[in-house]
């Protein structure tokens, strides 16, 4: 079964590819990776905490320890699942909603 559909998907997708890609881990209280990010993906800065916050409830990130007391964060193994899904765009507003 695959992941429930969220109109922040396409974005959703765009930030995970930078952490797996681009950084290998996020640190959202970094604001320098936020900053990198958000410009890379040319989006406020906000709304980077938004796909955190969601990538984090959906599985898509694992904590990983890094130094004494911070956790860094990295794409989970169903963060890869979902990157590899090929139909993760959003639904057309005309396409039945399934409940």
């Amino acid at each position: 079964m695959g992941s429930t559909r969220s109109p922040l998907d396409p974005l959703l997708r765009a930030f995970l590819q930078f952490v797996q890609e681009e950084a290998s881990s996020f640190s959202p209280t970094a604001r320098a990776h936020v900053t990198t990010i958000a410009e890379r993906l040319d989006v406020p800065p906000e709304l980077i905490d938004a796909l955190f916050t969601s990538a984090k409830c959906r599985g898509f990130l694992r904590p990983v320890p890094h130094a004494r007391v911070r956790v860094r964060w990295q794409v989970s193994k169903a963060g890869r699942a979902f990157l590899a899904e090929e139909h993760s765009a959003v639904p057309s507003p005309t396409s039945p909603r399934v409940m």
